[in-house]
């Protein structure tokens, strides 16, 4: 791999400067072949190894994997193409979701660690604007192609909203009619726990999500600190535009709340039912690079 090839590429994420060429003196670069794992540790394992750098793909195609605990296996979330980088979460992110990235390719990454990387943000604005970006697009991504009732969708899809996806932290016994009302637009519990005031309106998890177009009042209130996503409202019609798969979804996790609130409402009672279809996930299937 050429020197100037790597230049280049920090001088594209970096912005071109006298001090690039310093800036590459703390860079590594890696070759990598078809199926190696770029990163150490697992998805749903200790990932702290593997924070430890910051990644640049400098020739070929890296692709990044998350977790899905509801599915038992790991999914595709985002493929990285040159001059695009990942890993160094922490930095603009305070409880970051784990993935793997696993060549698509043969090719070279540049790698650095973190605090090798710190120091020069301040020299860099550009690369501080561009870092954060890329951490929430790829945070996002992850959440959603993992966590969430549009798990189904493209990444493509999902990746278009990117953009108007928000970041919200409410402090504990925050009331979420007055802070998240659904005419606000669409939210997501990303972390955290919501406790209800009322034995009629079961509160989402972590994964769910509840709003427009839904606008009924909330009885519900934060149990401990949260953390959210937020689609505002006149953001919207983007949704439609990019499918009614995703209204339908979004619908449905509600209906999917609704109907776990009646069956636990129900078994709290000592109401017994018998349900001819299974909630049982499907086996596990086992994730295969293209």
């Amino acid at each position: 791999m050429s020197s100037t090839v790597i230049l280049n590429c920090l001088k594209l994420i970096a912005g071109d400067s006298s001090l690039v060429s310093d800036f590459s003196k703390i860079w590594v670069v890696r070759e990598f072949q078809l199926g190696d794992d770029l990163t150490i540790g697992s998805p749903d394992k200790n990932f702290e190894n593997a924070g430890d750098f910051l990644y640049l793909v400098c020739q070929g195609r890296v692709r990044l994997l998350g977790y899905d605990k509801t599915l038992k296996r790991s999914v595709s979330t985002q493929l990285l193409l040159p001059q695009q980088t990942f890993g160094a979460d922490c930095l603009f992110c305070d409880e970051p979701l784990p993935y793997q990235a696993i060549a698509a390719s043969a090719g070279y990454v540049a790698q650095a660690k973190v605090s090798d990387v710190v120091p020069w943000l301040q020299h860099f604005p550009n690369l501080q604007t561009n870092l954060n970006h890329s951490t929430h697009e790829r945070q996002v991504l992850i959440f959603f192609k993992t966590c969430t009732e549009l798990r189904s969708q493209k990444s493509h899809n999902i990746q278009q909203l990117v953009p108007y996806i928000e970041q919200k932290k409410l402090d504990v016994g925050s009331l979420l009619e007055e802070m998240t009302p659904g005419r606000n637009g669409r939210f997501w519990l990303l972390g955290g726990a919501i406790k209800t005031q009322s034995a009629e309106a079961y509160p989402p998890v972590v994964g769910e999500s509840w709003g427009y177009p839904n606008t009924k009042p909330l009885s519900w209130s934060a149990e401990t600190d949260l953390l959210l996503y937020h689609l505002p409202r006149k953001h919207w019609e983007l949704v439609i535009t990019l499918g009614c798969d995703l209204h339908r979804l979004l619908e449905e996790d509600e209906e999917t709340r609704e109907t776990r609130e009646t069956r636990e409402t129900r078994e709290t009672r000592g109401t017994r039912e018998t349900r001819g279809t299974s909630l049982s996930p499907s086996p596990p299937t086992p994730y295969s690079l293209p």
